[in-house]
This record gives C-alpha cells, sequence and structure tokens, in this order.
C-alpha cells in the first residue's frame, strides 16, 4: 500500500471515530444526560471524557503535525477536517452549558464568543451549521421542561447567536478585503518601485499610455530579469568590497533622473542598522542632505576618519552604529554623476590610498554590470520588436482586403514606437483629393473615409519630394498644416510624414504625431520608411482586388449591382425578412420604348437614357435597399423593411423623376419614361421567384393599359 492509500485509509479511520462519537454525543445531549440534576453513569461520563480527549488531539494535531505540501490535500478534506474540529467545539461547549444549567448557566455567554470566533475563522457553510446545532441542541433540552426557561429567553439566545455570527462574519469578510486591498497596493507598489528603477538604470524609456498590451507584458518581463540580474551582481561586488577592505557596510547609492534624490540599491552590511525599508520600498531620501550631500554637491571622494559624527549622518542607517572611517566615492557615467559607493568601519584610520583604489574599481565593474544589461535588454527589445514587425508585414502581405491591410499596418507601426495619433491617407486621382483610409487617435475622430483637400500641407510635399518630412520629426511652427487646415498637430511635438511610393509615383502617406518629444529617431524613421513601403504594396495590392471583385459584382455601364449577384443579395434579404417578420418589396423597370431611342438616337444616346435612369434609381434608394441593372434596360429594385405602399409612394418618385429628364442629341431634345411593377412579401408570395414573377406580370400589365405608370400585383 503506497503512501497516499495508507494517509486516505487513516483520515478514514479518524473520520470514522469522530462521527461515531458527535453523533453519540449529540444523542446524549439532546436528552439531557449531562444536566446537573441527572444522574450520570458511567457511559455518560467516559462519553465525555473521550469528547474532551479527541477534541484536544485533533486542535494538537492542527497545530504541531501540519503537512508538508497543504496544496496537495483535496478540498473535500480540508472541508471534512474543518467541519469535524467545528463540530467537537460546539459539542465540547454544549456539554459544558448543559451540565452546568443549560439555557440558564451562568456560563451561556460562552456560546456567542464560540459562535464570533468561529464565523470569523472558518468557511461560511460551516459556522452557519454550528449555530443551527448549538441553538438545536438547546431547544431539545428545553423541551423537556426545565424550569425558568422560557420561549423569550430562547428566542434572545437565538437572535445573540446569530448577531454574534454575523459580526464574526463582517469581521471575516472585512479582513479578507482589507488583505486583499494590501496584497493589490504592495504589488502596485513594486511594480512602480521596478519601473522607477528601470528607468534611473536606463532599462527603459518614459511609460506611456498607449503602449500595447503584448509590448508591456515583455517589457515587464525583461525589465524585471534585467533588475535582478543587476542586483545579483552588485550584491555580490559589495560583499567582495566589504570582506576585502574590511568594512562593517558597503553601500550603493542610485540617484534618480532628476539628481535630487537617493535610494539604496544593494547593501552588504554586518550592521542591524541598516535601513531595510529602503531596500524593500524603494524609499528615496534627499541627495543634496547630510555627509553623502556633500559628496553630490562637490561630486569629489570623501575619506573622513576619525568620523566626527553619528550614524544618523549616513542616511542609511537608522540605529546605533559606530562609525569610525567613511569612504565615499561618486560615480560618474559619460561625464554625469548618477551614484555614490559608501563604504564604513568602526577602525577610527583613514582608508588606504590602495583601499580607495580598489572601491572604485568595484564601483567600475558596478557600472559595467548595469551598462551590459542595458546592452543586453536593448537587443532583446529590439528583437521583439522586430519579431512582432515582421509578423504584422507577414499578415499584411496575405491580406487581400483593404481593411485587412490597414488593420496589419496599425498593427506594424505599434510594434515600432507607441504613438498617439496614426493616419492612413491614400491620393484619389480622380477626385484630386486625399482619402481618409484608417487613423487611430482623437485628430481624425469621425473622418475616417472622408476626402479632404491637401493643397499646402506637409503631406503634399512629402508626397511630391518622396520623402519623410519635417527632417527632424518635430515641426518648427506649429500652425503648419500637416493633413488638413481643419486638423491641428500644435499639441503634438513629434509628428512625421512618410510618404507611399509605389513605382515611380506617390499614392499616399502615413500620418504619425505623438505628444512625447524626440520619439523619431533615426532607427525608427528608417524602420517607418521601410514599412510606408510595404504599406504601400498592400494598399494598391487590396485596392487592385476591390475593383477585380467590383468588377464582377457591379454592372460595367452604370455601377450597379449586377444580375448574378443581384439574386445572391436578393435570396440574403428575402432570408432576414423572413427571421424578422418585416416586409419586403420587389420592383422591376423598365424604360418605355427603348428599343425606339436607341433606333433613333443611336446607341451611344441610349447609353446616355441608361445611366441617367440608373442614377436615379440609386439615389432614390436607402443603404439598405438593393438595385441593379436586372437586363437590357430593366432594373431590379428590393426595398427593404418596406409595404405595399411604401413601395407604391417610392417607385411614383422614381418615375416622376425620370419622367421630368431632357435628354439631347443631334436630332433634338427628348423624354423618356418608366414602366414600374412590383410584389410585396409576404402578402404575394414567400418565395424569391415568385415575387420576380409577380413583379414581372405586373410591369407587364403597366406596359399594356398605356406605359408610364406604377402597377402593383396585388390590385390587378
Amino acid at each position: 500500500m503506497n503512501v497516499r492509500a495508507l494517509a486516505g485509509s487513516g483520515t478514514g479511520v479518524k473520520l470514522g471515530w469522530s462521527a461515531f462519537l458527535i453523533t453519540g454525543i449529540a444523542g446524549m445531549l439532546s436528552l439531557g444526560l449531562f444536566r446537573p440534576q441527572g444522574e450520570r453513569g458511567l457511559w455518560v461520563t467516559l462519553a465525555g471524557a473521550a469528547l474532551g480527549v479527541t477534541l484536544l488531539g485533533r486542535v494538537l494535531t492542527r497545530l504541531f503535525l501540519r503537512p508538508v505540501r497543504p496544496d496537495v490535500i483535496p478540498e473535500k478534506t480540508r472541508f471534512l477536517a474543518e467541519l469535524e474540529i467545528v463540530l467537537l467545539m460546539v459539542l465540547s461547549v454544549s456539554v459544558f452549558l448543559q451540565a452546568t444549567g443549560g439555557a440558564i448557566s451562568p456560563w451561556h455567554a460562552l456560546s456567542y464568543w464560540l459562535m464570533l470566533v468561529l464565523a470569523a475563522f472558518v468557511r461560511p457553510s460551516v459556522s452557519m451549521l454550528a449555530a443551527a446545532l448549538l441553538f438545536g441542541l438547546e431547544w431539545m433540552h428545553a423541551r423537556q421542561g426545565l424550569p425558568g426557561v422560557s420561549a423569550r429567553l430562547l428566542a434572545s439566545h437565538g437572535l445573540f447567536l446569530g448577531l454574534f455570527g454575523g459580526t464574526g462574519l463582517l469581521v471575516r469578510t472585512a479582513e479578507i478585503v482589507m488583505s486583499r486591498r494590501d496584497e493589490r497596493r504592495r504589488r502596485t507598489q513594486k511594480v512602480r518601485q521596478d519601473q522607477e528603477e528601470l528607468r534611473d538604470f536606463r532599462l527603459m524609456g518614459p511609460v506611456t499610455a498607449r503602449n500595447e498590451r503584448d509590448r508591456a507584458e515583455q517589457d515587464e518581463l525583461l525589465g524585471k530579469a534585467s533588475l535582478l540580474e543587476i542586483h545579483d551582481h552588485i550584491l555580490y561586488e559589495l560583499r567582495l568590497l566589504r570582506e576585502s577592505l574590511q568594512v562593517t557596510s558597503a553601500v550603493l547609492l542610485w540617484m534618480d533622473t532628476a539628481g535630487q534624490r537617493l535610494k539604496v540599491v544593494e547593501a552588504a552590511s554586518l550592521s542591524d542598522a541598516i535601513n531595510g525599508r529602503f531596500l524593500e520600498s524603494g524609499v528615496h531620501f534627499s541627495a543634496l542632505k547630510g555627509t553623502i550631500g556633500n559628496i553630490v554637491r562637490n561630486q569629489l571622494t570623501m575619506n573622513i576618519a576619525p568620523f566626527p559624527f553619528a550614524a544618523s549622518a549616513l542616511a542609511y542607517y537608522t540605529g546605533n552604529q559606530p562609525v569610525g572611517s567613511f569612504l565615499g566615492l561618486p560615480i560618474f557615467e559619460q561625464g554625469r554623476m548618477i551614484g555614490v559607493l559608501c563604504c564604513d568601519r568602526a577602525d577610527p584610520t583613514p582608508f588606504s590610498e590602495a583601499q580607495v583604489t580598489l572601491a572604485q574599481k568595484g564601483a567600475e565593474q558596478m557600472l559595467r554590470t548595469v551598462a551590459t544589461e542595458r546592452v543586453f535588454s536593448q537587443m532583446a527589445r529590439s528583437k521583439f520588436e522586430q519579431e512582432k514587425l515582421y509578423q504584422a508585414l507577414a499578415y499584411m502581405n496575405r491580406a487581400l482586403d483593404l481593411q485587412s491591410v490597414v488593420d496589419a499596418a496599425f498593427s506594424a507601426i505599434g510594434s515600432i514606437c507607441p504613438l498617439d495619433e496614426i493616419a492612413i491617407v491614400h491620393w484619389e486621382d480622380t477626385e484630386k483629393k486625399a482619402r481618409i483610409l484608417g487613423a487611430q487617435g482623437e485628430l481624425f475622430t469621425g473622418r475616417v473615409g472622408e476626402l479632404l483637400s491637401v493643397n499646402r500641407s506637409l503631406l503634399t510635399l512629402a508626397m511630391e519630394n518622396r520623402h519623410f518630412l519635417p527632417v527632424n520629426g518635430e515641426l518648427r511652427d506649429a500652425r503648419q498644416i500637416v493633413v488638413h487646415e481643419s486638423i491641428s498637430y500644435a499639441d503634438m511635438n513629434s509628428v512625421l510624414v512618410q510618404p507611399l511610393i509605389e513605382g515611380d509615383r506617390a499614392i499616399g502617406g502615413l500620418v504619425f504625431a505623438s505628444r512625447e518629444r524626440g520619439v523619431f529617431t533615426p532607427q525608427r524613421r528608417d524602420m517607418l520608411g521601410a514599412l510606408a513601403n510595404q504599406v504601400a504594396i498592400g494598399l494598391q495590392k487590396a485596392l487592385m482586388y476591390q475593383r477585380l471583385e467590383e468588377m464582377a459584382t457591379t454592372d460595367g455601364l452604370t455601377g450597379l449591382t449586377n444580375h448574378r449577384t443581384f439574386q445572391e443579395r436578393f435570396s440574403q434579404m428575402l432570408a432576414r425578412a423572413e427571421r424578422s417578420g418585416a416586409p419586403l418589396t420587389m420592383l422591376i423597370t423598365d424604360i418605355d420604348k427603348f428599343k425606339r431611342v436607341n433606333d433613333t438616337y443611336g446607341h451611344p444616346i441610349g447609353d446616355v437614357v441608361i445611366k441617367r435612369v440608373a442614377a436615379i434609381l440609386k439615389k432614390q434608394a436607402r443603404n439598405i435597399d438593393l438595385v441593379a441593372r436586372y437586363g437590357g434596360e430593366e432594373f431590379g429594385i428590393v426595398l427593404e423593411a418596406t409595404d405595399a405602399e411604401g413601395a407604391r409612394n417610392a417607385a411614383e418618385r422614381i418615375r416622376a423623376e425620370v419622367e421630368a429628364q431632357v435628354f439631347d442629341s443631334p436630332q433634338g431634345q427628348f423624354k423618356a419614361t418608366l414602366s414600374i411593377g412590383f410584389a410585396t412579401f409576404p402578402a404575394d408570395g414567400a418565395h424569391k421567384q415568385v415575387l420576380i414573377d409577380k413583379a414581372d406580370k405586373a410591369l407587364y400589365y403597366a406596359k399594356e393599359h398605356g406605359r408610364n405608370q406604377v402597377v402593383y400585383f396585388g390590385g390587378i
């Protein structure tokens, strides 16, 4: 039998004994066998003793024989163990109270105290069961006609049990809430401390609100790894210095980016007076006060012996510590003071020149550790950004529709640098204006898809010169027009326009902006330029695909939906109407005596008539409606959520506007008219072909009865 099986069998034996004992004691209590007036037999005495011994054993086991791996104990086992010890405690108190008078016992307040403790420390389901058992045993004992026990007394006892239990539950809930809040505060403080330390070591740039989530997670992981590596190396160097120089404490202080505060990065010390809170919570202290402040102000090494001040003059000490001599070395990086290395000892003799040189070499080694880790961190972050850029470009190369290309471009841009404003602009040759294909930020809110005149703008200059602008990535004049005069970039401290070049011509531009200064470094400009080339290729491919799709779904002469696409979309609209129960109307129109127009004025003039009629149909239809060239001079229209009356009104507007048109030709001016027939779902049919046939019959009726009129199938 393995260990798990033995443990299981042992638990089963203990629970079996406890269940037997709890059941027996509860029965004795309900019969009142423990009351003071009763004659207690041997079995009652032994049961009470067994209850006490069992409870004591369980308590001692919980206190001193805790499992090595409590996390592997099943939840059911933990629940039963908790229930067992609670029931044993409740029964023990009930036995004691019954033996001292039951409901009128002078010790009855003990049950309230027990309820308060149980509600505060055990799960609510177990504490509620304990309260029910306590009151139930007291009520059953009182039923035996005990003198001085009234229903009011029992009710008050039950009420107080509930009040104390509720109080304990509130205390438990408040403790849980406070502990979770404290844990969140500690985590937030630790993250903030790590970020400050990363910036102090220059392992990361300023934190921005627009970082992508995965980028932020990657930065956090890299930062934690870098900090751990730096702290391990620095602590190792400080311990070497402490042993080599025979000092009490070797402490590295690091300056914040403002140069006003210092904090303890690491300390190797034999003293209990080192301020541990600096190490744990990253608390800073002034860099300009005390002995260490003199080092910062003068930026000179200080070798003081004997040390004339108390230990409190050194900010990293908080208690009494004999200081006989002190050595403080300023640490510089690229001419800027970034920290102080401090060593002190009880010996009042000054540090020798060799010892000072050794401390300087130790400081240099710590500085090399930070610089090396900074390089590794930047390489890892650059690798991550390049991988993200590659993924986005790969997705862009696979994308066929315009929105997918725009989304991939935004993802790729975000992997290069965090920005506040991004816009993708395409130049429309036919309109001689620029269209906003996509945008992120506040400046272009609600303007995606809009055509803008970009004359005298930075975008136009960048497209004409086929070079990014401004050269330094910052606007010289806040009033400079970047895209359009209605869009101000005055609040942006970094602005860059990258032209989109396809072949030998510019087809648009990428417009970037950030409130941070110095965002567009040469490396980032190069990466954004390479990205712009890929975006230009992706946009052209997507626009070509869009044109091919339009050619396959639209009529070349009128620009309306063609017959094949009309049939597909009509089926979809009809299915939607069946689900919603809304009406739907099918209209078929025909230009009256169109053959005579072609024969009299020629086919080019006939095409003009068809196109103008198509334009009227498109103008009169709503966005939710479907308009198609049905064939030759016939057109089909599906009006969604429209009944017969609404369809007749719409058809009459179309007929009247066509009748009002005047067409020019070499033979002189002429007019054209329309006949329209329609049928409605569900009144005239539930199937597509049925509706088409009935609308066609209504059109035939209109043709046979005078033309230039609207006819409803249901009215024939």
